[in-house]
């Protein structure tokens, strides 16, 4: 099935799926900013587990900690912003569509 802008008739729309996109976009960028404040948690116990050099150890396990902290946080904020615009995308059970034509915004 071919859907057809209403204003001009075109069968050159394609699905407009701003919310879901901002979406991900502000999760992950919310969730890499709280995963990497808990670099302290990281440096904690990357010296705990490299107590052999300990300073190298407490380094390394710093930074590991802070980017696996950034990566993890990132992913989660992401997939919760994703299922966030998704919802808000599809409202009332409608698709946002848009004419690359014309740009007339109509749902469906």
């Amino acid at each position: 099935m071919s859907i057809l802008c209403p204003r001009c008739r075109s069968s050159n729309v394609y699905r407009d799926d701003r919310y879901r996109v901002s979406g991900m976009v502000a999760g992950g960028a919310g969730g890499a900013a709280a995963g990497f404040s808990g670099i302290g948690i990281g440096a904690a116990a990357g010296a705990a587990i490299g107590s052999v050099v300990p300073v190298l150890g407490s380094a390394i396990g710093a930074i590991t900690g802070g980017l696996l902290g950034a990566v993890s946080g990132g992913l989660s904020g992401a997939a919760l912003g994703h299922g966030v615009g998704h919802a808000m995308d599809n409202k009332h059970n409608r698709h946002l569509y848009r004419c690359r034509r014309c740009g007339k915004l109509f749902a469906f």
